[in-house]
């Protein structure tokens, strides 16, 4: 029987129950192979291998190259090999040695087609960015977005659907990096404060080097109202791990004003995207680090309860100079 004929053979047998199964499989490997002295050993072993792995592949096809089914599958073919005059020894090794080959190649082509993919995910992502900052979201097509990574408009089309699901992309990778970073900062042994100043210090530099990523961000504010920024807002509510229990644990000892986290939260973030809008503005002509001291004394001053545990002195209406030497408390 011509290997072309098989695939149908092999769906006619893996109808059959276990033991008639091994029968049938059987069978069918003996019809492949020539009579005993008609070939040398070694090819018939060749043979024995070659069908062996059609029919794996047939299995794989299927979904049916589970461990058991392999099993059942090794153990017949090395009946038939022993028939043969081929020990169960060398054939086990042989088709081990194959398998692994086989898997290895498959791992290292399925890798290489991963990065492949992933690699063109980016360079779509790269360019819609860049002309989303340039040319505003609406303005930008998904042909000019194909046209400008020199790909076919289908290939744009099996990464993303539509131009909403490059944008949302953009925005979802662009936060995971950012909470990724912010991750990496956190200590559980660092107070509330050093936590804040942490995640702010990362918070700027990320975008200090994210230019384009915030200018669309604001962009998309002013054109589609406040569902980008809820959304912006909520991204960076999920990143924060830790900070609400830490700010709980400072008011209960009253280091912080017993206020609402959320209130704080979004007063706080719309303060620092007030700060990041001036340095906007300004064409990101200086570094959002520069910013940061002046940022972080003006959070921390506004709602610290324990006015000795920042230093510099206060009255009950404001601050009076912070050029003077700490209180004494």
């Amino acid at each position: 029987m011509g290997f072309e004929e098989k695939d149908s053979e092999l769906l006619k047998i893996y109808r059959f129950k276990t033991v008639a199964r091994r029968r049938k499989l059987s069978e069918y490997l003996v019809q492949q192979l020539p009579s005993r002295d008609a070939y040398p050993q070694i090819a018939t072993q060749t043979i024995i291998e070659k069908s062996f792995f059609h029919v794996l592949n047939f299995l794989r096809e299927l979904g049916m190259d589970d461990g058991d089914t392999i099993e059942e599958l090794t153990g017949v073919y090395i009946d038939v090999a022993e028939k043969y005059g081929i020990s169960a020894r060398e054939m086990s090794k042989q088709l081990l040695r194959r398998l692994l080959v086989q898997r290895s190649e498959e791992k290292r082509y399925y890798g290489d087609q991963r990065r492949k993919k992933e690699r063109t995910r980016e360079l779509i992502l790269n360019v819609a960015l860049g002309m989303f900052a340039e040319k505003g979201y609406h303005a930008t097509t998904m042909d000019a977005i194909a046209k400008k990574a020199k790909l076919g408009k289908g290939t744009v089309y099996r990464y993303f659907k539509n131009k909403e699901k490059v944008f949302s992309s953009l925005v979802e990778s662009h936060f995971a990096r950012l909470e990724d970073k912010i991750n990496a900062v956190y200590d559980e042994r660092d107070d509330v404060l050093t936590t804040i100043a942490k995640y702010l210090r990362v918070y700027f530099q990320f975008f200090d080097s994210n230019k384009e990523f915030y200018k669309i961000l604001v962009q998309e504010q002013q054109e589609f109202g406040a569902g980008v920024k809820d959304l912006y807002f909520s991204q960076i509510l999920r990143r924060v791990p830790g900070l609400k229990r830490k700010i709980y644990e400072a008011t209960r000892k009253g280091l912080l004003k017993d206020v609402d986290f959320l209130t704080v939260f979004y007063g706080v973030m719309g303060f620092v995207d007030g700060v990041m809008k001036k340095w906007l503005s300004r064409d990101c002509s200086y570094s959002l680090l520069d910013d940061l001291p002046t940022v972080l004394e003006t959070i921390f001053y506004g709602f610290v309860q324990d006015k000795c545990a920042v230093g510099p002195i206060f009255d009950k209406s404001h601050i009076v100079d912070f050029s003077l030497p700490m209180k004494e408390c």
